[in-house]
């Protein structure tokens, strides 16, 4: 809500994205009165994240306000991990991505059969790690 306390009437709005032009699309509307102006989100997206402004004039000035909005997306895999064989001995490369924001981080975990009905993990010791990619063998579960 973007609300105008002092200023002689009448007054107009404005809404900007980024510093451009917002223009109102199915999921958004813009509802403006004598002192305020209201951005209404029906159903937000990844792309309505962005900085938003809110320009009020009258025949003497304008004056703005500038908010951001965060929208926070879950994981979602881009690469999803698969399993693989490899000879003892040998190096091997898994992979992995995941997007989503903020940009989710990717540990990768080794499955220990404890001879129990239960499977327990543990962080994968001196293994190489860049955005979910593991290099050295092992049999690693990737978690968000």
């Amino acid at each position: 809500m973007c609300l105008v306390v002092k200023g002689d009437p009448p007054l107009r709005f404005h809404w900007l994205k980024n510093g451009l032009l917002f223009i109102t699309h199915g999921d958004t509307s813009v509802q403006a009165f004598d002192d305020s102006s209201i951005l209404t989100f029906k159903k937000v997206s990844s792309s309505d994240r962005g900085y938003y402004t809110c320009v009020a004039s009258n025949m003497a000035s304008s004056t703005n306000m500038t908010t951001q909005l965060i929208v926070n997306v879950p994981p979602q895999w881009t690469v999803e991990p698969k399993n693989i064989s490899v000879v003892l001995g040998n190096a091997v490369w898994m992979d992995c991505a995941a997007v989503g924001f903020p940009a989710p981080n990717i540990l990768w975990k080794k499955m220990i059969n404890t001879g129990k009905s239960d499977l327990s993990y543990s962080a994968a010791p001196n293994q190489i790690v860049g955005y979910g990619e593991i290099v050295k063998g092992g049999s690693f579960t990737p978690i968000f």
